[in-house]
């Protein structure tokens, strides 16, 4: 139900502090060793293959780029937001500064417990191919260790929770635009629910399906995973981009909402330098040497992507889609979720 959302968010994020901080103290505490301060900011490990280290460097930024994804979520969700002028931006800018500061603290802390990262595959009995894990059973042992790992199943899991309920929004706003196929078949909102059951139930089949890829081809779920980062990536750029070219003497804030002044321009700049430079490097390959296995494959899922949308724009979808369907209401200050004076 809408009305469920509001207080299964914030439990989830109550579980998520307090197991971040949980784990960090119970790493550190219970390691049986630590290590130095200046291993854990000056030691490079550069398992890749590649001689490069500023290009490992490079492609080490993906990682963060993926878990920083998503942030835009409360503006998605803004039509079911009071106060969103103020509230669906704030809340952007606090998912990036609690993700930084949490996860900060939650690195430092695998750091200060790991053993030599070379070794932490071989340190714990057997490898669980996670890192993050292998922490937690070489600090903690085996039985705390898997107790750990399942709290981190249960992060990953309200995670999900929250991803579905945002991405069902995005989905029930291009199926009620007219954007997708059998758009006619997929609309509606449930007037028991007051939710877009069919959009969600759609996002919520797709993603089992695409999570079940990796039994079959790990290549290929990277190559998705990396397509949906750099399609969050160019998402925000695009907006940005145009408010400092295009459309920088025709867009016009709303005063009355979020707006950063006179230092949205040089942000919206330095914002567009780091989206489309961190897109570009998901194209890279990730180890060395590359081949027909190890091939970073998000060129030919993107290519494939952008062709079948072409044709589909081409062939198709211009003759009837008219751009989003939009109506501008004389809303209580404070309380609006749209504003006219927005392009």
């Amino acid at each position: 139900r809408i009305d469920s959302i509001g207080w299964i968010t914030n439990s989830a994020a109550i579980f998520q502090f307090f197991s971040v901080f949980m784990a960090t103290i119970l790493v550190l505490t219970l390691s049986p060793e630590l290590q130095t301060t200046e291993f854990v900011f000056t030691e490079f490990y550069n398992g890749t293959g590649f001689s490069s280290d500023s290009y490992v460097m490079c492609i080490g930024l993906l990682s963060a780029c993926f878990c920083f994804s998503g942030y835009e979520a409360s503006a998605h969700m803004a039509e079911e937001t009071k106060g969103a002028a103020t509230a669906a931006s704030l809340g952007v800018v606090n998912t990036c500064l609690c993700t930084a500061v949490c996860g900060t603290i939650y690195l430092l802390g695998l750091l200060y417990a790991s053993p030599n990262v070379a070794d932490l595959a071989n340190t714990v009995d057997v490898g669980t191919g996670n890192s993050a894990i292998d922490v937690y059973l070489f600090a903690c042992g085996k039985n705390l260790g898997a107790a750990m790992a399942w709290v981190l199943v249960g992060n990953i899991f309200f995670a999900g929770f929250s991803s579905v309920a945002v991405t069902g929004r995005i989905t029930y706003s291009l199926i009620r635009d007219s954007a997708f196929p059998f758009s006619n078949l997929l609309s509606g909102v449930n007037n028991l629910t007051q939710s877009p059951v069919k959009a969600i139930m759609l996002i919520f089949f797709w993603d089992a399906l695409v999570l079940l890829l990796p039994l079959a081809n790990t290549t290929a779920y990277a190559a998705i995973t990396s397509l949906a980062t750099i399609g969050f990536q160019v998402s925000y750029g695009i907006p940005l981009l145009f408010r400092v070219t295009f459309a920088r003497k025709t867009f016009v804030q709303n005063k009355k909402g979020f707006h950063l002044g006179s230092a949205s321009v040089p942000l919206t700049i330095i914002s567009c330098f780091w989206l489309f430079g961190t897109s570009f490097l998901f194209f890279f390959p990730f180890v060395y040497p590359v081949t027909v296995e190890s091939m970073n494959y998000a060129i030919v899922v993107v290519t494939f992507v952008f062709i079948t949308g072409a044709i589909y724009w081409i062939t198709y979808a211009k003759y009837w889609f008219k751009g989003p369907k939009r109506v501008d209401l004389l809303l209580i200050p404070n309380e609006a979720t749209h504003s006219s004076q927005l392009p």
